[in-house]
């Protein structure tokens, strides 16, 4: 799943129009007018489409959480963007506890054991981290678009 993907299942997810969409970027940091949001709205396909950079959707998550949580006192702390990465700002933006990310993944007809879906948030190089890979991260966003939606 590209980056533009993910903006976009995030935006049907909570069900948000544009305006709020262009206020999840500001608040991480990065202003888009409404034709470059487009852009990264449109399909693949479209002559105007717009790849949304991996500091794009950095911004958009951070800017995400602020607006759901409230700024960090911490700071940004700038990390490589990966499918785990993805999925614990995905978390915290949302305020998943365990068992809605169970439920998730239920949904989604994907079976993740409780030590296993802890696994995908620990710290690289940790003993029981698990990489996500592109299958467990497009089956949490179905799971995750039931979740919400239903």
């Amino acid at each position: 799943m590209n980056n533009n993907e993910v903006v976009k299942r995030l935006r049907y997810i909570l069900d948000v129009d544009d305006s709020v969409l262009k206020e999840y970027f500001a608040l991480g940091g990065c202003k888009l007018d409404d034709t470059s949001l487009q852009a990264l709205l449109k399909s693949e396909s479209d002559d105007a489409f717009q790849s949304c950079s991996d500091e794009q959707l950095t911004r958009f998550l951070d800017g995400l959480i602020i607006y759901r949580r409230g700024p960090s006192k911490q700071g940004r702390n700038p990390v490589a963007l990966t499918n785990n990465v993805i999925l614990k700002k995905v978390r915290i933006a949302l305020e998943l506890e365990a068992r809605d990310l169970d439920n998730a993944f239920m949904l989604a007809d994907y079976e993740l054991s409780p030590h296993e879906i802890s696994s995908l948030f620990r710290k690289p190089g940790t003993k029981h981290y698990i990489e996500c890979s592109d299958e467990v991260f497009e089956r949490f966003f179905n799971g995750l678009s039931l979740y919400f939606r239903s």
